[in-house]
């Protein structure tokens, strides 16, 4: 008895508890939509969900659907109570058949209507179809109601034929008697691959050989005059291929010449139009190579005349083309390993892309490349973080400093940076430091920070060295108060007003240093200093006249005086007032002396000397001088006066021949002295002058020079050349 009753207890007791459940569970009008509460977790109901009898769905909110929604990918729709709805449904004008689970059909559905099974067409959007419709390239017609028709139908006063079994609407094709067109209408009145169809549309039986006609399954074309056509063939807009020999009509692909064609089942040949991977040009021939199409560039292989994909290498050039065959443009590609630009075609070398540059090998086949860069005598830097090139700024590697310039070439020799010049090893593009360098035969020197000392005194190993504004060390010249010699170093010469002797030339100087120019006149002596600063000398043609200066730099004045084969008057201004040209007449050997002589005329005196350029004495400037035409004499004056013994005329010297002074020919010599021993000697010229090389006093006072040959007592004359 106990066990029963706390059995029924219990059983009172869920009871309860279900009562409690249902009394708690209701519907609940919020703000978002309605829910559907419960006191399970969460609350409310998600989800579908079956309420006295009805189908509802619930978002993950807990929000009633009401109208269109998509659930597991498939549409179903809820009335404004909820509802599902299922079975046909008009919606804003529009009809849809829901299934028995809800779902919006699309495409063919076959559906009952009592016993009858009707076939209905309806679109992605779940739109019931009606009238002509086309689907996969097959044209069907479905009534008001949207069902498909079949057999014999009269739409807009025209007529056509729907296979019975499936629906199909004829199109260029007979039916019986009848011909129904390319857009399913059937024919009337007209001649139809030759046959005669009449008003109700059936073949008369009437034949005639014009136009297409198809016999034995041969389609040809006849023309006007019921000739067979061959060849190319334009009808309508629409071209055709006729077979030479037969006239049979071309269908699917067939080759004309090189090219390839596709023609459909009636023969039209297709154009502008995709075949597969293949593309019919606006010709009909296949593609090959090149071709674009709608704005797209694509390859097709020559030989297949596929589209190619991928890479692709045309020519010289890797191009790059995608799933669908199109060139791929200014984009990255393989990883980024890659970069194709504006003609399609993989980048190499230097290219900029957005606003940063890049190397592209042109070893490696385009690949991008990071690091030291080398290509031929240029070098580059790319960040190996970000791949990109160093482009105009310095960068530091190591313990070295770099440039890279525009063209991210790396800056090597000399080079001007912001103002500044620098030096860059020419081998590996390093900056020179902390060193004096020669450059194109002018040395700089390049600091601690690389730049070239401009306008300064630098002092390296102990001596100081002057660096100009454009860098270049100063040599040979005055820099302030100093003297710089031919290595720049800094010489122990300080600048002092007055004349000084530079380098071999005189300059001139006032008395705060600076460099005077033009005439100047020192110690009573007048001179004449060039744009260098340096001292004139010889002839010098200065404004509209002519002036002699002394090697010491002295204008000449107030005398008379010969250089090279001309002698000059000239004035107490020291302006050369006259001047002749000393000839030498003959061309005997002894003019030719006199003539080669003369050349040396302003060169100096040096006692012992035998140098026709650099200093002889008088028997030393006439020893020299007959060497040169083979001649040998004696050495001394003295000994050429007397000539050589009968020993050394049979060693090769030349015996002296005595002639008077009214006899002298040019090439003689005249000698002077007392009357047995010869002190001096000259080469007579001709026209009552010599040659000689005077005493040590500078030309024309002394060195050689010309003078009459009286000038002194002449105490014999004697002739060798003969």
């Amino acid at each position: 008895m106990k066990k029963k009753l706390a059995a029924w207890s219990l059983l009172c007791f869920l009871l309860c508890a279900l009562m409690g459940v249902t009394a708690q569970a209701a519907w609940k009008n919020t703000s978002q939509g309605m829910m559907y509460t419960t006191n399970k977790s969460p609350g409310y109901y998600t989800g579908w969900h079956t309420i006295k009898g009805a189908k509802y769905y619930f978002s993950k909110k807990g929000i009633m659907k009401t109208g269109w929604a998509k659930v597991n990918k498939k549409y179903y729709y809820f009335g404004t109570d909820g509802k599902m709805r299922t079975g046909w449904q008009t919606i804003k004008d529009k009809v849809y058949y829901l299934g028995s689970d809800g779902a919006r059909r699309t495409g063919w559905q076959t559906i009952k209507s009592g016993k009858t099974s009707l076939r209905y067409y309806f679109d992605s959007k779940g739109v019931r179809q009606t009238g002509l419709i086309t689907i996969d390239g097959k044209s069907y017609y479905l009534n008001e109601s949207g069902v498909r028709q079949h057999g014999y139908l009269r739409i807009n006063g025209q007529v056509y034929y729907a296979d019975k079994s499936t629906g199909v609407l004829a199109q260029d094709k007979w039916v019986g008697q009848y011909y129904f067109q390319e857009n399913g209408t059937m024919a009337v009145n007209q001649w139809i691959e030759g046959k005669w169809v009449g008003a109700d549309g059936r073949f008369t039986g009437v034949i005639n050989n014009v136009g297409w006609v198809t016999n034995n399954g041969v389609r040809c074309y006849y023309d006007r005059n019921s000739n067979k056509v061959y060849g190319w063939l334009t009808l309508s807009g629409k071209k055709y291929y006729l077979t030479p020999g037969s006239g049979a009509v071309k269908t699917g692909w067939f080759k004309v010449g090189n090219n390839k064609y596709y023609a459909d089942k009636k023969g039209v040949v297709q154009t502008n139009t995709w075949k597969g991977k293949k593309y019919l040009t606006a010709s009909g021939a296949m593609a090959k190579g090149w071709q674009t199409i709608g704005g797209k560039k694509y390859w097709f292989n020559r030989s297949t005349g596929n589209k190619s994909t991928g890479w692709k290498k045309i020519g010289s050039k890797y191009y790059y083309l995608g799933k669908n065959g199109v060139l791929q443009t200014n984009k990255w590609l393989s990883n980024k390993k890659y970069y194709v630009g504006a003609d399609g075609a993989r980048c190499m070398g230097v290219t900029k892309i957005g606003s940063k540059y890049y190397y592209f090998s042109r070893t490696k086949k385009g690949a991008l490349m990071t690091g030291w860069i080398k290509y031929g005598n240029d070098q580059y830097y790319a960040s190996t973080k970000n791949n990109a090139l160093k482009v105009n700024k310095w960068f530091t590697k190591g313990s070295y400093k770099y440039y890279a310039g525009k063209d991210a070439k790396l800056y090597k020799g000399l080079k001007t940076i912001g103002g500044k010049l620098y030096y860059f090893n020419t081998s590996n593009g390093r900056m020179v430091k902390k060193t004096k360098k020669k450059i194109g035969g002018a040395t700089y020197y390049f600091e601690k920070d690389g730049a070239a000392a401009k306008n300064k005194w630098v002092k390296i190993n102990k001596k100081y060295y002057y660096f100009e504004a454009n860098g270049k060390m100063a040599v040979n010249k005055w820099v302030g108060q100093y003297y710089v010699g031919s290595n720049g170093a800094r010489t122990n010469l300080t600048l002092q007003a007055g004349i000084q002797t530079i380098g071999g030339k005189k300059y001139c100087y006032d008395s705060k240093g600076n460099m005077l120019k033009g005439w100047q006149t020192v110690s009573g002596n007048k001179y004449y200093f060039g744009s260098d600063g340096a001292a004139c000398t010889g002839l010098q043609v200065i404004g509209d006249k002519k002036y002699y200066f002394y090697p010491t730099g002295i204008m000449a004045a107030n005398l008379t005086l010969a250089v090279s084969n001309k002698e000059y008057t000239i004035n107490k201004n020291g302006v050369v007032t006259a001047e002749k040209t000393i000839n030498v007449s003959g061309n005997t050997t002894g003019s030719k002396l006199a003539k080669f002589a003369i050349k040396y005329v302003g060169n100096p005196y040096v006692y012992g000397g035998t140098s026709l350029t650099n200093g002889a004495d008088c028997s030393g400037f006439v020893y020299t001088v007959f060497a040169n035409y083979g001649i040998k004499l004696l050495r001394v004056a003295n000994d050429q006066m007397k000539g050589p013994s009968s020993a050394l005329i049979k060693a090769g010297y030349k015996k002296a021949v005595t002639v008077s002074t009214s006899s002298m020919l040019p090439g003689d010599l005249v000698f002077y002295g007392s009357s047995n021993y010869a002190s001096h000697v000259g080469i007579y010229i001709g026209n009552g002058q010599i040659v000689h090389a005077s005493n040590s006093q500078p030309y024309p006072q002394g060195g050689i020079k010309i003078s009459a040959y009286n000038y002194q007592t002449p105490i014999k004359v004697v002739r060798y050349w003969s």
